[in-house]
C-alpha cells in the first residue's frame, strides 16, 4: 500500500457520523497501586454491553499521550451492532483518572510499562480473561507493546493510525509538512525555533495541518473537540511524551521503536492475528505503518479507508464499525477452523459404513489409477478393511501384476481390472456405461477417483508445452472423472451409502509452470463441492469427497528426486486419505504434513504467496537444470 496525498479542493469530504453513539452500560473507576511509587491512583472506565455475556470483549486504547478518549466513543457501536462488549478508558493523567501534572516531564514516570500496568491491573479488576485489544495512535504503540510482551488471554490486537518507531513517523510528518502552504510550513519553522508554540499564529498553522491529516470533517465533530479541550487543559503526559504539538516531535517518546521485537507476535501469542487500520489522508502514512504488517508472524490483514485521515471512527463511521467488528469476529471464525481441523485428524475414519449393502453380500470399492503409487496402496488398505476392489488402469500387464500381489496379501478377497485409457477421456466416457454395467452383479459402495497426477514432471510455461499434454491433463483430471461419476452416481444409489472420494492436490493453489494439471485439479475441487450440493438436493445418501495431496514419494511423479519432510511415501498417503472419509468437510487436505504446509500458505497475503510459490517453482525448475548439467 502506498499513499501520497496532496489534498484538493474537489476531493469529496468523508460522509462522518449518521447516528448517535449509545450510552455506556456502566461506568466506574478501579483503584491503581503504580508499581514502585507508592502511589495509589485511579482509572476510569466505561463498558458497553455485558462482561458476562460469555463474548470476548474488546478493549480500547486511546492515543495521545494523554487525550481522553472521547473521540473513540462511536467505537462503541460495535456493542449494539454485533453484541461485542467494549471496555474504554481513562489512560493514568488524563479524562477522569488521576492526573499527575507534579510529573511533567518526569521521563522515568511515564514509560509504556506505566500504562502496561494499569491495562493490566483494569483487566484484573474487571475479571476479563480473554479480550480483543485495539489501539489508536500512541494507542496502537501501547498495544504493540502489550503483545509483544506476550500477555495471557490476547486473542486479537488491532492496531488503528499508529507506528512502529518514531523515526519513520518524523519521516512522515516532515513529508506532509513539506505539502502545506508555504506561510504555513514559515509559521510552524519560526514558532518552534523561537520556543513559541502556544501562540495563535502558531495554533492556527497546526490547526491547516490537522484538517488535512487529523480529521476532515469540517467543523470537526463533538467528540474530538471534547477530547482535544481536555488536553489544553491538562497536557501533562502529552508534552511528557510526546511534545508541544503533533507536528513537533520533543517528548521521551522521540526515540522509541518497536520494528525490532515485532517478530514476537506469533500466530500463537496473537491466535486471531493482526488488524491494521489507516486512512489514505492519515497523518499515519503507510510508510508509518507497514512494519506492522512485514514484520509480525501472526496473521495481518490491513484496511485503508479511502476518505479518511487520522479519525476514519468519525470520517467514516459506518464503514469503520462493520470492518472492525469483521475483525473481532474473524477471530472467532479462525480459533473455529483451526479447531475443526484439529479434529479432521482425531476424528475415527467413515469408511465402515460402505461395508454395509442390502443384499449381505460384499461391498467394492473401484478406484482408477490401480496400477501403482496411491491407487495400489489404496486396493491393499480397502482389502484389509473388508472391501473387494475393481482397479482400473490403461495397462493389463501392470494391472495383474497388482493384482496378483492383493490375492497374495488379501486371499479372502476378491479383484478385477478394467482397462480405459482415461487420457482419451471422450472416448472412455463413451464406454464408461458398457463397462460399468458389467459391474452390477456386485454391489459397487465406493467410487476413488484416483488416475490422474500430471502425465509427467514436466516444469515450463504454457506455451512451452505440447497441445497433446495439456489436453491430456485435463482430459485425465477433470473430464475422465465426472463422466465417470455421472454413470456410477445410479450403482452407488443401489445400497444404503455411497463414497465418491476424488484424490485433488495442492497444486489447486495456483502452482506456476505447471501445465493445465493445476487448473484441472481445481476443477476437480468445485466438482466435488458442486456433487456434495446436489447429492443432498437429490436425498442421495453419497458422501462426496476430495482428498488434497502434496507431493508423494515413490509415484514417479514428484518434481524433486530426493525424498524430503513433507514428501510421505505411497502406503503411508493412502492411510491418510481413508482416515479423512467421514471427517465432516467435503474438501479436506490428507496427511498432517501437506496440511501444515496448506495451513502456513493460508496466512499470507496474495501478493506474498504469489512470490512464494514462483520461488518455489524456480527453485525446482534450476535443480533440475544443474542435475541435467552435472549428467551431462
Amino acid at each position: 500500500m502506498t499513499s501520497t496525498p496532496g489534498q484538493k479542493p474537489s476531493e469529496p469530504s468523508p460522509l462522518g457520523q449518521t447516528r448517535p453513539w449509545p450510552q455506556p452500560s456502566k461506568a466506574g473507576k478501579a483503584s491503581f497501586s503504580i508499581p514502585g511509587k507508592d502511589q495509589i491512583a485511579e482509572t476510569a472506565y466505561k463498558i458497553w454491553g455485558s462482561l458476562d455475556s460469555g463474548k470476548i470483549p474488546l478493549i480500547i486504547l486511546h492515543g495521545g499521550p494523554g487525550i481522553p478518549p472521547q473521540y473513540l466513543q462511536t467505537i462503541s457501536l460495535v456493542s449494539i451492532d454485533y453484541g461485542i462488549p467494549v471496555v474504554l478508558y481513562d489512560q493514568l493523567g488524563c479524562g477522569d483518572s488521576t492526573h499527575l501534572p507534579e510529573r511533567l516531564h518526569d521521563d522515568t514516570f511515564w514509560t509504556p510499562q506505566l500504562f502496561m500496568d494499569e491495562l493490566d491491573n483494569l483487566k484484573n479488576v474487571l475479571g476479563i480473561k480473554e479480550f480483543y485489544l485495539f489501539g489508536h495512535s500512541w494507542g496502537g504503540m501501547l498495544a504493540a507493546e502489550y503483545a509483544v510482551a506476550q500477555s495471557k488471554g490476547l486473542q486479537k490486537l488491532i492496531v488503528a493510525d499508529s507506528i512502529t518507531s518514531m523515526d519513520r513517523w518524523i519521516k512522515v510528518i516532515t513529508d506532509l509538512r513539506s505539502r502545506l502552504p508555504e506561510d504555513v510550513q514559515e509559521t510552524l519553522r519560526k514558532g518552534e525555533e523561537e520556543g513559541r508554540t502556544d501562540t495563535p499564529e502558531y495554533e492556527a498553522a497546526v490547526m491547516v495541518f490537522y484538517k488535512r491529516h487529523l480529521c476532515r470533517i469540517d467543523p470537526f465533530p463533538e467528540e474530538l473537540m471534547a477530547s482535544m479541550g481536555a488536553l489544553e487543559e491538562d497536557n501533562t503526559v502529552y508534552v511528557s511524551m510526546y511534545g508541544t504539538s503533533e507536528v513537533a516531535v520533543t517528548g521521551c517518546l522521540k526515540y522509541w521503536t518497536i520494528e525490532k521485537r515485532l517478530h514476537e507476535i506469533t500466530p500463537e501469542t496473537v491466535p486471531g492475528g493482526i488488524l491494521l487500520l489507516n486512512g489514505y489522508y492519515d497523518e499515519a502514512q503507510d510508510e508509518a505503518m507497514e512494519g506492522f504488517f512485514r514484520l509480525p508472524t501472526a496473521r495481518v490483514k490491513w484496511v485503508q479507508f479511502a476518505q479518511s485521515s487520522h479519525m476514519p471512527q468519525l470520517e467514516e463511521t459506518e464503514k469503520y464499525i462493520k470492518v472492525l467488528a469483521a475483525g473481532a469476529l474473524w477471530c472467532l471464525v479462525t480459533v473455529g477452523h483451526y479447531l475443526s481441523l484439529l479434529w479432521v485428524f482425531v476424528k475415527p475414519s467413515g469408511i465402515r459404513r460402505y461395508l454395509k449393502t442390502r443384499d449381505g453380500k460384499p461391498a467394492w470399492a473401484l478406484i482408477t489409477g490401480g496400477s501403482g503409487g496411491i491407487g495400489k496402496q489404496l486396493a491393499h488398505e480397502l482389502a484389509t478393511i473388508g472391501f473387494n476392489v475393481v482397479l482400473h488402469g490403461r495397462s493389463q500387464q501392470k494391472l495383474d501384476v497388482v493384482k496378483a500381489d492383493l490375492a497374495r496379501s488379501h486371499p479372502n478377497r476378491q479383484f478385477r481390472t478394467i482397462i480405459i485409457d482415461a487420457s482419451e477421456a471422450f472416448d472412455a466416457g463413451a464406454t464408461c456405461g458398457s463397462w460399468l454395467a458389467s459391474l452390477q452383479d456386485i454391489n459397487l459402495t465406493v467410487l476413488i477417483n484416483n488416475a490422474g497426477g500430471a502425465t509427467d514432471a514436466t516444469i515450463a510455461s504454457l506455451e512451452q508445452l505440447k497441445t497433446e499434454k495439456l489436453i491430456t491433463d485435463i482430459s485425465v483430471n477433470s473430464v475422465f472423472p465426472t463422466l465417470l461419476i455421472r454413470q456410477a452416481i445410479p450403482l452407488l444409489n443401489q445400497s444404503p451409502a455411497g463414497l465418491i472420494l476424488n484424490i485433488g492436490s495442492l497444486a489447486d493453489l495456483g502452482i506456476p509452470l505447471g501445465g493445465s494439471y493445476p487448473a484441472a485439479k481445481a476443477y476437480l475441487s468445485k466438482l466435488t463441492e458442486m456433487l456434495s450440493r446436489e447429492a443432498r438436493i437429490a436425498g442421495h445418501n453419497i458422501e462426496v469427497l476430495c482428498v488434497k495431496v502434496g507431493q508423494v514419494w515413490g509415484t514417479g511423479q514428484t518434481v524433486t528426486e530426493a525424498q524430503d519432510f513433507f514428501s510421505p511415501d505411497a502406503s503411508t498417503m493412502a492411510k491418510a486419505v481413508i482416515r479423512r472419509v467421514g471427517c465432516g468437510r467435503s474438501i479436506v487436505v490428507g496427511h498432517w504434513k501437506h496440511t501444515l504446509q496448506f495451513e502456513v500458505m493460508r496466512l499470507f497475503p496474495s501478493f506474498l504467496l504469489d512470490s512464494i510459490l514462483i520461488r518455489i517453482v524456480t527453485g525446482w525448475d534450476m535443480d533440475k537444470e544443474n542435475k541435467k548439467t552435472k549428467g551431462e
